[in-house]
């Protein structure tokens, strides 16, 4: 799970990180609100206290994790940096397989 404030960068890493994985070979896909999924929530109090219904494993309200598996600060890395640790990430604990 990716989160951090509106601006620092979430979609524009999971949007590369998606594309670079996909070349790759890996199937993926990108979920977030800024291609459907809760699109119609807004960032008022009373909007981010709802739930995503009907929505297996979203559907529960946030609880950030207490040992997160990798932590990427774009206040202090770059998009290259950001994105290498990301795929080193991937690479180490999802080897891709072309017969999976």
């Amino acid at each position: 799970m990716v989160y951090r404030l509106s601006g620092a960068g979430k979609s524009t890493l999971a949007v590369k990180l998606e594309r670079q994985l996909f070349q790759k070979g890996y199937q993926v896909y990108v979920l977030n609100g800024d291609n459907g999924l809760n699109s119609n929530l807004g960032f008022s109090p009373d909007d981010r206290a709802g739930e995503i219904f009907d929505f297996t494993g979203i559907s529960a309200p946030y609880e950030p994790p207490d040992a997160g598996e990798i932590e990427i600060d774009t206040g202090k890395l770059d998009l290259a940096e950001s994105m290498e640790k990301l795929v080193e990430y991937v690479e180490r604990n999802f080897p891709y397989s072309a017969g999976n």
